[in-house]
C-alpha cells in the first residue's frame, strides 16, 4: 500500500479520521498527522489504536509540549513543514485540516497545495491519507479534490455499524463495526486489498 493515497469522505469527521489512523496503524512508518480536531480527540483516537510514539502531531494550537504548530492561514507554512519531514523521513501522512483549508483559500489554491504535496510524498514512497466531512465541503470540492487521489473511501454510518464504499479501481461496498470510535483495521486492509 505503499505510494497510495486515499480520500476518506465520511458523514461523521470522527468515522474519517478514525478509519484513517486504523489504516495507518497496520503500515510501517510513522505517522504525521496534520489536524485540526481538539487534541483530546486526537489523544484518545491514538490510545485506542495504542499508536504513542509513532505519531508525530502537527495542529493549530499548542495544546501541549511536543506538537508542531501551523497555520492554517498559510500555506506555505504547512507546505514548508511537510518538505522538511520529507529530506528526513518517509511514513504516512494524514490530514484533517481539508474543510479549513477550502474555507479559507478557496478551492484552488487548496487543490494545488494538496497536488504539490501529495506529488512530494509520493516520490518518497510515502501513503497520504486525507479526511473531509460530507457535510463540511460542497459536491464540486468532493469531485473535484477526488482527482487528486488514487482511491476515494466513502463511511456512511448504518446505525452502530459503517458502510465502507470504494469506486474505484472496481466498487466494493462493505460493512464494518466500530467499538466506539475504533475499528478492526485488519477488516479494513482486507478490504484495501482487494483495489
Amino acid at each position: 500500500m505503499r505510494n497510495a493515497d486515499y480520500l476518506l469522505i465520511s458523514d461523521f469527521f470522527s468515522d474519517g479520521t478514525s478509519l484513517s489512523l486504523s489504516i495507518a496503524k497496520e503500515l510501517r512508518g510513522k505517522i504525521f498527522l496534520i489536524a485540526s480536531e481538539h487534541i483530546s480527540f486526537i489523544r484518545r483516537l491514538i490510545d485506542e489504536y495504542e499508536l504513542a510514539g509513532r505519531v508525530i502531531l502537527f495542529a493549530t494550537r499548542p495544546w501541549e509540549e511536543g506538537i508542531y504548530i501551523i497555520n492554517l492561514l498559510n500555506l506555505n507554512d504547512i507546505s514548508i513543514a511537510v518538505s522538511k519531514i520529507l529530506e528526513k523521513d518517509s511514513g504516512i501522512f494524514i490530514f484533517t485540516i481539508i474543510p479549513e483549508l477550502l474555507m479559507i483559500h478557496g478551492l484552488e489554491k487548496t487543490y494545488m497545495f494538496l497536488h504539490n504535496t501529495i506529488t512530494k510524498i509520493r516520490a518518497i514512497n510515502g501513503c497520504t491519507l486525507a479526511v473531509i466531512n460530507s457535510h463540511t465541503v460542497t459536491k464540486k470540492e468532493e469531485k473535484i479534490l477526488q482527482k487528486l487521489f488514487s482511491n476515494t473511501i466513502f463511511v456512511k454510518r448504518r446505525g452502530e455499524k459503517r458502510e465502507i464504499h470504494l469506486e474505484y479501481p472496481a466498487e466494493i461496498k462493505h460493512e464494518i463495526s466500530f467499538e466506539g470510535l475504533k475499528v478492526d483495521s485488519k477488516e479494513i486492509m482486507k478490504i484495501l486489498e482487494k483495489i
